[in-house]
This record gives C-alpha cells, structure tokens and sequence, in this order.
C-alpha cells in the first residue's frame, strides 16, 4: 500500500503548527507543511483551506 498524507494538525497559528512538525520529526515521523502563506488569503476560500497545517 502506498503512503497517503494525513492531516494530523491544523491552527491558525503558524508558530505553534512549526512547533508540533518539529516535535513529530524529533520522533522520527516525517512531516509536511502545507497553506503556510495563505494567511491572507480572500474571503471567498473556505476558512478550513486556508489555515496552516500538518499534513
């Protein structure tokens, strides 16, 4: 079976979603970030596809 990406983590905040990668790759599990700079992105996204994440 291939490896899927799971969305482990989602914040709006970006330090604290940095913050918990770095944790999850001190212990080994590889770790991706996604939508770090969509912060300001316009009203018409949806407030879930915007947020910063692990995932």
């Amino acid at each position: 079976m291939a490896d899927a990406a799971v969305r482990v983590f989602a914040h709006s905040n970006a330090l604290l979603v940095s913050h918990v990668r770095n944790l999850l790759e001190a212990a080994g599990i590889p770790a991706q970030l996604r939508n770090m700079t969509l912060g300001g992105a316009p009203a018409s996204c949806r407030w879930g596809s915007a947020n910063p994440r692990y995932g």
